[in-house]
């Protein structure tokens, strides 16, 4: 016969220990879901640099919300000159299968027939400088860097005549203009 109080002993320890092992499968749970989100939002923005990452992901920053900060932008730039190209629409496309939008996203295809109301570009301006007040400035200018580069890809994707003329239009110019000018503001969003 086992003595009573070392069998209750070992009971203690075992619950003890599996109460632990809880805990531990928990905290690695929780760590490949920001791993997951920090993979997520790298392939929505492009932004390698792993404490950027760490960052938006701290600040809960979703890769759906990361997606359309980055899209907004794009879709500016290729209405600029109030018509999209069919070049800037492929641009467009595939730009936003970069960001995690596929073709079918019903979205971003209504923005490509009929252009938004340009209250959307404001809200982007008041979330973007809402952003700048918490990110770093090492993760301001991965955003800023990532975004700018998104949209001129797209603004150079109407091409100019057999390369001899600037492929940027003076409007889709003014709109990148705009665009980077919405990081240097006056306030937290100086980088």
């Amino acid at each position: 016969m086992t003595d009573p109080i070392a069998r209750k002993s070992k009971e203690l320890e075992d619950l003890f220990f599996f109460k632990e092992s809880l805990v531990l499968k928990e905290q690695l749970a929780r760590l490949m879901r920001q791993q997951e989100t920090e993979e997520a939002l790298s392939k929505v923005s492009g932004i390698v640099n792993k404490a950027v990452l760490k960052e938006l992901v701290s600040l809960n920053v979703r890769p759906e919300i990361l997606s359309a900060l980055c899209l907004v932008p794009i879709i500016e730039v290729a209405w600029a000159s109030g018509k999209i190209e069919e070049q800037e629409r492929k641009a467009v496309l595939k730009g936003a299968q970069k960001l995690g939008y596929g073709e079918d996203q019903a979205i971003l295809q209504e923005w490509l027939v009929r252009k938004p109301d340009a209250t959307l570009t404001d809200a982007w301006k008041v979330y973007l400088q809402g952003l700048c007040e918490i990110l770093s400035s090492e993760a301001i200018l991965a955003l800023k860097t990532d975004i700018t580069g998104h949209a001129k890809a797209v603004a150079e994707a109407s091409g100019g005549f057999l390369g001899l003329v600037n492929p940027i239009s003076p409007a889709e110019l003014r709109v990148l203009d705009s665009i980077a000018a919405s990081f240097s503001e006056p306030g937290p969003c100086q980088s």
